[in-house]
């Protein structure tokens, strides 16, 4: 198994992570780029928030889509691509993900499963960080 990407190390106590938003993509990068402007508000708005994109198994051009995605739209602060191959399933791209952020020395409280294709609404993620804490 190869994989790519590195952890951006947050900067301040304030910075701690909160919420890991992972998303999983294979073979679906136009909507993962989409998945990800819509989470952009949403991040900005619940801090402490990341997002893990795992580009699982599709191939290069797909990794260089979504790191030029996440460059020219400016989500480097907060997202961060890590590419599998071959890939390793729903399962497993996501337990890669969690797994490396769990050995942080803070790792996140909360960690969500999103699906590429699904958008969040205005709001969604504050509401449920709410109603996790």
């Amino acid at each position: 198994m190869r994989c790519g990407g590195e952890w951006v190390v947050l900067g301040q106590a304030s910075d701690i992570m909160r919420l890991l938003v992972v998303v999983l993509n294979y073979r679906v990068t136009d909507l993962t780029v989409q998945c990800l402007q819509a989470l952009s508000p949403e991040v900005k708005s619940v801090p402490g928030t990341r997002v893990a994109v795992c580009e699982n198994g599709t191939g290069p051009s797909a990794v260089r889509q979504l790191r030029e995605a996440i460059e020219v739209h400016g989500w480097s602060e907060w997202a961060y691509l890590r590419d599998v191959y071959p890939n390793q399933g729903f399962t497993g791209g996501n337990n890669l993900v969690i797994r490396e952020a769990l050995a942080w020395p803070d790792p996140p409280e909360y960690v969500l499963l999103l699906n590429a294709d699904a958008f969040v609404q205005p709001g969604a993620l504050s509401e449920l960080v709410r109603f996790m804490d």
